[in-house]
């Protein structure tokens, strides 16, 4: 038996406490039983040996393993199924390019603004039916998606659903989620929903205003209050150095408002993608040890203590939609593409709606991504959880950048000394 390279471990006198990357699991261990832990590979495994329930439940949690590299290898298996099997689509569709917000880091910046014509409406309704599957995942994109809500309405219903399953998301700024499109969205059964605030009202107001400068948190807020029992809202905060420091103020209005509870809420570093920010200084793209993990790990601290270990990430072995074949992105004039940032930029489209997938090097360098060549991402504890990073970040950038939970997953076990 070997221990797991995916171990994360922080000690104290008393007690040892080890997260696995690949389970997801948390154990607590005396001196005595981590001495085991870390002797593992010395002793073959014997039910009759006295350790033989501490290693049953190490085996459990995946803290050790039978055979060298398996739990890599497995990685390997999930990652390629994900990405190549073919049990289910995964479709990133944007009725519109137009926004009624005009946040100064989009990176949508300079991309003309467009909306879905009927017949790409009718394009991509011939498109989804004709796919041989069981499982179409949509999720619902701009722009501002929720400006164009009769588009949506109209492929949703276009669709045939004898035996498909279909799950819709959609990524909205939430200012349009008033009583009539909530009861839309409800009817639909787009109750998975990205909403993205920047902190209290004084700072998201300065960062995230309508296109004649006018609020929206208020707004916000109260729509998000209205639908926030009945679906699954994900909050984003898109984070740099100048409202950073105003997280904590936005937790605690949340809480007030009772919604805190009731939403999944995690930070994002602003990315400067198309080199458009005239502030780049004031960004944490360089995911930075003394930047932005720190800021992050105070937050998570915040939410550890909260919700327990729920702040802890599973791993997910899809990694990415933009690796798949199975998944693309169709912009409203019904061109393909495999990432969200390159929406609209006509030089990275790889076909349209109507003639399907163009073969070329645009495509290929996508579906040849491999997380698994990287000799010092695989023996990293948290690859599971991070698989490489933004494939984007390495194709377009040739930059890795590291998960940025990867120097405080270990100080955030101190929590549970």
């Amino acid at each position: 038996m070997y221990q797991s390279k995916y171990n994360i471990i922080q000690n104290s006198k008393n007690k040892v406490i080890v997260y696995n990357t690949f389970s997801g699991g948390i154990i607590s261990l005396n001196q005595e039983e981590f001495s085991v832990l870390n002797g593992i590979e010395k002793d073959a495994y014997d039910s009759n040996n006295k350790h033989a329930l501490l290693y049953d439940e190490l085996l459990r949690g995946n803290f050790i393993e039978t055979e060298y590299g398996e739990q890599l290898n497995k990685l390997k298996f999930e990652s390629y199924y994900s990405r190549y099997s073919k049990n289910e689509i995964s479709l990133t569709i944007a009725p519109t390019t137009n926004c009624n917000f005009r946040c100064p880091y989009c990176y949508e910046k300079g991309i003309k603004y467009e909306d879905m014509s009927d017949e790409v409406v009718k394009n991509v309704i011939d498109f989804i039916n004709s796919q041989n599957t069981d499982v179409i995942n949509i999720c619902w994109y701009g722009g501002e998606p929720l400006l164009e809500i009769d588009t949506i309405e109209k492929i949703i219903k276009g669709i045939r659903k004898d035996g498909l399953t279909i799950n819709n998301s959609i990524v909205t700024n939430g200012y349009l989620l008033d009583g009539c499109v909530r009861d839309k969205l409800k009817e639909l059964n787009i109750l998975n929903i990205q909403i993205t605030i920047d902190g209290p009202e004084f700072i998201h107001d300065k960062r995230r205003f309508r296109f004649d400068g006018g609020k929206t948190f208020r707004a916000i807020i109260e729509n998000i209050t209205h639908l926030c029992k009945d679906a699954h809202i994900s909050l984003r905060v898109n984070v740099d150095k100048t409202n950073i420091g105003y997280i904590d103020n936005l937790m605690e209005y949340l809480e007030k408002e009772g919604i805190l509870d009731n939403v999944h809420i995690y930070l994002a570093p602003v990315d400067d993608i198309n080199m458009s920010l005239p502030n780049s200084d004031d960004l944490y793209i360089n995911y930075d040890e003394n930047d932005f993990t720190l800021k992050q790990k105070d937050f998570l601290k915040r939410m550890l203590l909260k919700n327990g270990d729920d702040i802890f990430e599973e791993r997910n072995p899809y990694l990415c939609g933009a690796v798949s074949p199975h998944s693309l992105l169709i912009d409203p004039l019904g061109d393909l593409y495999k990432c969200w940032n390159d929406i609209g930029r006509k030089e990275y489209k790889i076909g349209n709606i109507k003639d399907g997938v163009v073969e070329s090097d645009k495509l290929y360098k996508w579906l040849s991504y491999d997380p698994f060549r990287d000799e010092e991402c695989i023996n990293c504890s948290v690859f599971p959880i991070c698989l490489n990073g933004c494939p984007y970040s390495v194709i377009r950038k040739n930059k890795k950048i590291c998960d940025s939970n990867k120097n405080n997953y270990k100080e955030l076990l101190t929590t549970f000394l």
